[in-house]
């Protein structure tokens, strides 16, 4: 009698999702065809490599985890996006020289906490979301797992078109969509 396959479909193990078995390896092994949601491309792994949980993203993370001897985190090779993302969006509330910081920092808008000087926590949480790009529910709240999404290329696309108006109209705008949201409850 052979060994019960363990089901895999919809794992999540790092940015890869697990979405159907794509046959044997040369071994026998059980092959798995994955969505990595860090780049969007279709991977194969072995059942073994998933169960391990070492995995980070289809290869395109490469480097990523390997400068952990330099820095702290290990999240801070050139090769993160992540990491980038996490930076940037310190720089945007924190660094009076960053481009459109009077739309962040100097509107007040803060890093929370939690992910103020902790990339790990930010990266944990960026993981579990669904899209490589960090955007934000409200422009008038902080940067916090509770105001913040990962979503899609096409979303930032769309919100950039729409808010190519000035960031004190696009606060007022923001305003006045939450005043009336709250006069209706």
């Amino acid at each position: 009698m052979g060994r019960k396959v363990k089901d895999r479909k919809g794992d999540k193990i790092g940015f890869l999702v697990a979405e159907r078995i794509a046959g044997k390896n040369k071994a026998g092994k059980l092959m798995w065809e994955c969505y990595c949601r860090a780049c969007g491309n279709m991977c194969v792994k072995s059942g073994a490599q998933l169960s391990q949980n070492t995995l980070v993203s289809c290869g395109c993370m490469t480097g990523a985890l390997t400068s952990s001897e330099k820095f702290k985190h290990g999240l801070a090779g050139k090769h993160e996006p992540l990491y980038h993302t996490w930076a940037a969006m310190k720089d945007k509330c924190y660094n009076p020289n960053y481009l459109n910081y009077k739309c962040y920092g100097g509107a007040g808008i803060r890093v929370c906490d939690e992910w103020l000087n902790d990339p790990e926590a930010f990266y944990n949480w960026a993981v579990e979301q669904e899209g490589p790009y960090l955007l934000r529910y409200s422009i008038l709240k902080d940067f916090s797992p509770d105001n913040c999404y990962m979503g899609w290329e096409r979303m930032l696309i769309t919100l950039n078109k729409i808010y190519k108006a000035s960031w004190e109209e696009r606060r007022d705008n923001e305003e006045a969509r939450l005043e009336r949201k709250t006069s209706r409850i």
